[in-house]
């Protein structure tokens, strides 16, 4: 997965190709992928399979809310989850919400993760029946390739590692593991900031900002209630419903001012029997993961764990690259990453804590993490001894809360301490 995609935890951008760049030859279209040329020249067929899943998962929404009541299981959000195979080149995902979806999770090889909160799924049904009936609206029906029940397919949300795993949770063990939710909704996204053209007013350009400042606005208050009403979900199905605890709540990232954090992670405890509820049956859910293991062993210094491990991490080479890692600051004493760091070069850039270069965020920190994947990118060693691959540089600008600060403004400080060690030290690889 590309490094970016990271500011988008549920949407996984992948590398499509490698290798030496050649030209396009030839003035024709791009090649249709066959499954979808195939769908298309197939409408009967297409249609009518797309038509059977449908209401084969219709009926089992129908059937398991009405079993979930009897049994009386916890109640689920008024939304269910369904699974589409798409044409991965051609296949928008933002055109379901146009079928009444909402995109939970965008993932390789043209799995999408959605949910509706129509349970009849009309608004798909109305595209099919376009689609079969050779009637306008319905052209992106040859891209969707097969529609699968929500709960049929637990490996996509899941971590490999808890994949492996899953057929061992026991229903009375409790699991601590951390849980990624969507909550961008259905609507139709923000659009960019808008840019002065070169024959436009200052006047004409700024009723033009001005219009889509509003609209950010009544799109960030929108979504800032939708992930209330979405976090309440969490903690009523959690902790009120299986006796749960949240240990820690989490914005999504965002890293411009006109980007809206479209998703936010919790790390919870749970019994066996709640996680695989959670799973299957939890519409907003994108991912499911253990917990860092490099954040259990900063948390755990003093632990049995930590004290068992004989790995020895030596110094780079003097003349190894630098990483400066713009962050909330890093345990520099940690010994999984004191040899490696560049102490002497260590910064602050938050006002009135120009001195304290610690990362003072909770559970295990967060600048300290991201130092500890740099380091050990695939796992941390327990023992033997490793050479570190580069020289880290603390440059700490999230607060205790992981927070920026309002001023400087971010362009300008990153600008700043990109200068400050470019210039001063030859640092060329920054991770923000």
């Amino acid at each position: 997965m590309i490094e970016g995609a990271k500011r988008f935890p549920h949407v996984q951008l992948k590398l499509a190709r490698e290798g030496t760049a050649k030209p396009a030859t030839g003035g024709g279209s791009k090649r249709t992928n066959p499954i979808t040329a195939s769908n298309r020249s197939d409408r009967w067929g297409h249609g009518n399979k797309l038509k059977g899943s449908v209401s084969s998962i219709v009926a089992d929404w129908q059937s398991s809310t009405e079993e979930r009541k009897q049994e009386e299981k916890p109640e689920l959000p008024p939304a269910r989850r369904i699974i589409l195979q798409v044409d991965p080149d051609t296949f928008d995902p933002d055109k379901l919400k146009g079928y009444g979806i909402e995109v939970i999770g965008d993932l390789e090889d043209g799995y999408i993760i959605g949910a509706s909160a129509n349970l009849e799924l009309t608004e798909l049904q109305k595209k099919i029946k376009k689609f079969l009936e050779e009637e306008r609206g319905g052209g992106t029906v040859p891209e969707i390739w097969e529609l699968i029940d929500g709960k049929r397919k637990p490996e996509l949300i899941l971590s490999p590692e808890l994949w492996n795993h899953w057929d061992k949770v026991q229903h009375e063990q409790i699991y601590t593991v951390d849980v990624g939710f969507a909550c961008m909704g259905a609507k139709t996204k923000l659009s960019d900031c808008p840019t002065i053209k070169d024959d436009e007013s200052i006047d004409k350009y700024s009723k033009k900002l001005n219009r889509w400042i509003e609209k950010r606005d009544i799109t960030y208050q929108e979504w800032d209630e939708l992930k209330s009403v979405r976090e309440e979900e969490v903690i009523k199905f959690v902790v009120d419903d299986y006796k749960g605890e949240i240990l820690s709540i989490t914005d999504g990232e965002t890293t411009r001012f006109v980007e809206l954090p479209d998703s936010f992670s919790c790390r919870i405890q749970i019994s066996g029997k709640g996680l695989k509820d959670l799973v299957f049956n939890f519409p907003y859910i994108f991912e499911v993961s253990e917990p860092d293991k490099f954040a259990e062993l900063v948390q755990g210094q003093t632990s049995s764990v930590f004290t068992e491990t004989t790995f020895e991490l030596q110094p780079p080479e003097p003349e190894a690259p630098k990483v400066c890692v713009i962050d909330s600051g890093i345990q520099e004493k940690h010994p999984l990453l004191k040899v490696a760091i560049d102490s002497v070069n260590s910064t602050c850039w938050i006002p009135k804590e120009r001195d304290k270069t610690a990362d003072y965020v909770g559970n295990g920190g967060h600048g300290t993490r991201v130092a500890g994947a740099i380091l050990y990118p695939r796992n941390i060693p327990r023992n033997g001894k490793q050479q570190a691959i580069c020289w880290l540089q603390n440059a700490r600008v999230l607060d205790s809360h992981c927070k920026l600060q309002n001023k400087p403004f971010p362009a300008d400080l990153i600008i700043e301490i990109v200068n400050f060690y470019h210039v001063k030290h030859n640092t060329r690889i920054f991770k923000l």
